[in-house]
């Protein structure tokens, strides 16, 4: 009898998120190198059709902890062998008690941005799902160390799945904003305040660069940078456009001098490798996952003084101007991260959960 196997993409609901990001980039691949195995995505109503080779299921409160326990007098379905819980937050479960799980946490970042009584909350949620997981995945090893230092898991296997490189297959389309200019730096994330974005505003006026923040820009937090972007007169300096599509993306990466990136907590920080695929020099924080996706290619802020900022930017640009090779490093430590790597790696996974 073949084996059943679910996996949970439901972040797919919102592709401008990091979890829909990588829902989208994993449940390609995972479709792609899928040879015989049974596999079904639970994905939300609009994602049904875009992968081949897998069967769906939808999203709905029936299957969210805790209705999913009515399915069993409703409709129970197909009875799943394995169920992957591609994100720590996903309240939907397996129906079977009996089913294992495979858990992916991306990040324990509430430990850094939440209070005590929202770290508790939070530790309490990510505790649950791995008191029912039979196995823990996640996306770097400073993730897994910080795993296995802060959650209890009673003897249970962490594997380390690097995300991967993806560079959407379509022409580059140069973004309306037409005062980007020719020497521009570029970041891009949900504009929020573990990003960190605000610590460019100062750096930026002491250069001669101009600035794109791309991407989700809803938050108070963005709202107060472009306040203060005004207040100084930089609007015509740096440009906070909000979500682009895909062909400016690859655009901004391709033509920017150099890529930003001050966030203070990833998991793992996909836009460093996307950056570098580009031969682009990467200017970063040095905390949490950073330093080790980055590796020596990187050159990483200690701090967030425009001095200190401006020394290390200035110091990296020459490094990367005085040696030609490392142009091309860059794009070799970005092939280290393959999105076929991990999508192969899930499945021999399964494949040890189902003889």
């Amino acid at each position: 009898m073949d084996k059943n196997i679910l996996v949970d993409l439901r972040s797919l609901k919102d592709l401008n998120c990091g979890f829909g990001q990588f829902s989208s980039f994993l449940g390609t691949a995972i479709a792609r190198n899928n040879q015989d195995r049974d596999i079904t995505f639970m994905v939300p109503s609009l994602a049904v059709g875009d992968f081949s080779n897998v069967s769906y299921e939808l999203t709905g409160k029936w299957r969210r902890w805790p209705f999913h326990y009515l399915l069993k007098y409703i409709n129970p379905g197909k009875k799943y062998d394995l169920w992957h819980s591609t994100e720590q937050f996903s309240k939907f479960y397996p129906l079977h008690n009996s089913t294992p799980v495979v858990l992916t946490i991306h990040d324990l970042n509430f430990l850094r941005e939440k209070n005590a009584k929202k770290i508790a909350k939070y530790r309490k949620r990510v505790q649950k799902k791995v008191d029912r997981a039979a196995v823990i995945t996640t996306i770097s090893k400073f993730v897994a160390t910080e795993i296995k230092n802060e959650l209890d898991l009673k003897g249970k296997d962490v594997r380390v799945i690097y995300n991967g490189l993806s560079v959407a297959d379509i022409a580059p389309k140069k973004p309306p904003f037409s005062q980007v200019g020719s020497d521009y730096l570029f970041t891009i994330g949900q504009v929020v305040p573990k990003k960190n974005f605000h610590v460019l505003i100062d750096f930026i006026e002491k250069t001669r660069f101009n600035l794109v923040i791309a991407g989700q820009d809803s938050s108070s937090y963005a709202q107060s940078i472009k306040e203060r972007i005004n207040d100084k007169n930089l609007q015509n300096r740096i440009i906070v456009p909000g979500v682009i599509d895909e062909g400016e993306k690859k655009w901004l990466y391709k033509n920017c001098t150099a890529f930003l990136f001050p966030s203070l907590t990833e998991g793992f920080g996909l836009p460093v490798i996307e950056a570098m695929s580009y031969g682009k020099p990467v200017f970063m924080s040095n905390s949490t996952s950073l330093p080790e996706v980055g590796g020596e290619y990187g050159f990483y802020w200690s701090e967030y003084s425009p001095a200190h900022m401006n020394e290390i930017f200035n110091q990296g640009m020459k490094y990367f101007v005085d040696n030609p090779g490392f142009k091309e490093g860059l794009i070799v430590q970005s092939k280290k991260y393959s999105w076929d790597s991990a999508a192969q790696q899930c499945l021999n996974l399964y494949s040890e959960f189902l003889v």
